[in-house]
């Protein structure tokens, strides 16, 4: 809300022209709700960074006021106006910075000037924490030195007056050789860096931690979509290809015997709770009777050019209780116009059309990393190539949410819910975190970072661990008894539910419309085995399985764990997440008893008390012991091998 005083008439009056920059104003994030941690914000790099991405990465977590100066910190005004903002609340953290209006000032004088700006904060708001802000390098060699020389001045200040927390958001940003763009603007890249480093400190002072989208924790909250499927069916399986070029004739999708419910039982019948159904590939077909383009279903001999997949689908979805979502390739390998801004029109309409409400509430929406490439393009058979943010992924993003409110996303983009592992083998690092940086696919190290996650991270972007049933994604017979058993599913639900993520198997019908008898037993296998694993729970005796639970409404707040019984400890880690589970295979005839059972957790935030519950159960040793001995096939799919090639 913006705010009216004598001193900003005075302002006014002499005369600047833009008086929301030179006197300030406040801003107040998520409708001023009282019960969330208020900040305050100082100072011309904070409030940049929160005007270009903090705001996203804290909203929904804390009340947020910003104040940008064009007053030196010496100048008599800039107290005033420092006053009357810290009048406006009680404040849980008083974030600031100023510089950049200094770098004319002698370092002495700037130096007395910044004390007295500090214990003013310390004295209008008692209770807040106190973050002070390095300035920014700058473009000029020159002021990037006085910057430096102001910085380090201003340690001594801070030391003495003891408990204020410094953000070193110029030591951060000077390691960034490429950080402007003309000389006065920073690149994007750059942006996102400062946004992030702000929102991390701002979090920590708050003793806040990234928290989950409502939709998504309410999710992770309800435990019962912990595994699901994704099903790959289209002219790929009759072209025998993974990708298709575009130039596939529909024509071809002519099963004899396609059976929806077949599919839907088998894969309720292995346990899963939901299944996303590829509405259109890479090839461009569109799978329903789309009005955006005619190369879909309805020029294909299925159903006598009358029929709907998709409409199958999630109608058999729903008699065999299974949840349904929807993937709709971004990259189009058909469309004339891919690459241009006339084809966001077509793949954006094909949103409406699928998520609209024809065919009923979509649980998860899904967006992969295949973008751009060659392809038949309406005849070019050219290569073509997208440049960053093509799909504008947070409109897109905030199309599909509005569409369906109960909606996750699966994306690599900060706004997403789910995340890439970097892997389609269905595995998680064992303390794979939720949260990760901003923007984490730009990362140095981004295929074993993406898997792991990082307890600094800003985004609460848990994995999604997606494999294939099979070896690849669309059904191959040469594939013939090369899918997965069931203990080597139940091996990837330990190595990624069991690790804080999610399961989502691929699925595969053949030529005929069905899925191969040997799915249906794999499927079959691994929901029998997985039941056993957890059939006897135990409150008091011996145990040999944990699962641990922590409540992740306000974030992932374990940063380590500890389970001991009889003297020994029998597992331990650091992160716990919405699941975690662990297998003591050496606890035979000295297996831990569960009445003795304690589980410690900690946290790094002060005053952070973990909510984690821990449930234990007595598996039969066999069972262990074939687990143990069972080898987990890491091959991953030519998705992947691409995938890992282009972000290296």
């Amino acid at each position: 809300m913006e705010k009216t005083s004598d001193l900003q008439r005075e302002t006014a009056e002499r005369g600047h022209e833009n008086i929301e920059w030179s006197i300030g104003y406040a801003y107040h994030l998520a409708d001023d709700k009282r019960d969330l941690p208020r900040v305050l914000l100082v100072g011309d790099s904070i409030c940049n960074a929160y005007q270009t991405g903090v705001r996203d990465y804290l909203e929904g977590r804390v009340n947020v006021s910003y104040w940008v100066s064009s007053y030196c910190v010496t100048s008599p005004n800039y107290l005033k106006l420092l006053a009357f903002y810290l009048e406006e609340a009680p404040y849980a953290v008083v974030h600031f910075n100023n510089g950049l209006h200094s770098l004319d000032t002698p370092t002495a004088d700037w130096a007395r000037a910044l004390e007295r700006a500090l214990r003013l904060i310390r004295e209008k708001q008692p209770a807040a924490r106190i973050v002070w802000t390095t300035s920014t390098p700058v473009a000029n060699p020159a002021r990037t030195a006085k910057c430096r020389e102001l910085n380090e001045a201003a340690l001594p200040v801070i030391r003495d007056l003891g408990g204020i927390a410094v953000d070193d958001l110029f030591a951060r940003l000077e390691r960034e050789t490429d950080y402007w763009t003309d000389g006065v603007h920073h690149k994007p890249a750059i942006v996102r860096l400062e946004a992030e480093q702000v929102a991390q400190s701002v979090l920590a002072a708050a003793r806040l931690r990234p928290a989950p989208r409502p939709v998504l924790a309410a999710r992770l909250a309800a435990g019962d979509c912990e595994i699901y499927g994704i099903v790959h069916w289209g002219l790929n399986t009759f072209t025998d290809r993974e990708w298709g070029h575009g130039d596939e004739d529909p024509a071809l999708l002519a099963p004899d015997a396609f059976d929806a419910d077949q599919i839907a039982d088998a894969c309720k019948a292995g346990g899963l709770k939901g299944l996303i159904v590829v509405a259109k590939h890479h090839d461009g077909f569109c799978l329903w009777p789309t009005k955006t383009t005619p190369h879909n279903i309805s020029r294909s001999p299925f159903r006598g050019g009358r029929g709907d997949y998709v409409r199958e689908m999630a109608d058999a979805c729903r008699r065999h209780g299974l949840k349904f979502g929807v993937y709709v390739s971004p990259w189009d390998r058909n469309n004339p116009d891919y690459a241009t801004p006339a084809y966001l029109d077509t793949y954006y309409a094909q949103i409406r059309e699928l998520l609209g409400g024809d065919y009923g509430e979509v649980f998860e929406m899904w967006f992969d990393g295949a973008n751009g490439g060659d392809g038949w393009y309406g005849g070019a058979n050219e290569r073509r190539t997208i440049p960053e943010n093509y799909y504008r992924f947070n409109d897109l993003f905030a199309l599909v949410r509005g569409l369906q409110p109960n909606v996750c996303i699966f994306n690599e983009n900060d706004n997403a819910d789910f995340r890439w592992p970097c892997n389609e083998a269905g595995w998680l690092a064992s303390d794979s975190r939720a949260t990760v940086r901003s923007y984490a696919v730009h990362h140095a190290d981004y295929m074993s970072y993406g898997n792991a996650g990082d307890a600094d991270g800003v985004v609460f972007h848990p994995c999604e661990a997606d494999f294939p049933l099979r070896r690849g994604w669309f059904h191959h017979a040469k594939d013939a008894g090369l899918t997965k058993s069931g203990a080597d599913l139940l091996l990837r639900y330990l190595s990624s539910v069991g690790n804080g993520g999610t399961m989502n198997i691929g699925i595969a019908p053949d030529r005929h419309g069905r899925l191969d008898e040997e799915d249906v037993r794999a499927l079959r296998d691994f929901d029998a085995l997985r039941r056993e694993l957890f059939a006897h729970p135990v409150a008091t005796g011996p145990f040999n399985v944990v699962v641990l639970r922590e409540d992740v409404s306000q974030g992932e707040l374990t940063d380590s764990w500890t389970l001991e019984a009889g003297g020994r400890t029998w597992a331990s880690g650091t992160a716990v997440g919405a699941k975690r589970i662990r297998l003591l295979a050496d606890a035979t005839d000295a297996a831990p008893l569960a009445e003795e059972a304690r589980l410690s957790c900690a946290s790094r935030l002060a005053d952070a008390e973990p909510k984690v519950s821990a449930a234990f159960y007595r598996a039969d040793p066999a069972l262990l012991a074939k687990l143990a001995a069972s080898a987990r096939t890491d091959d991953d799919t030519e998705t992947a091998r691409w995938m890992t090639a282009v972000k290296g």
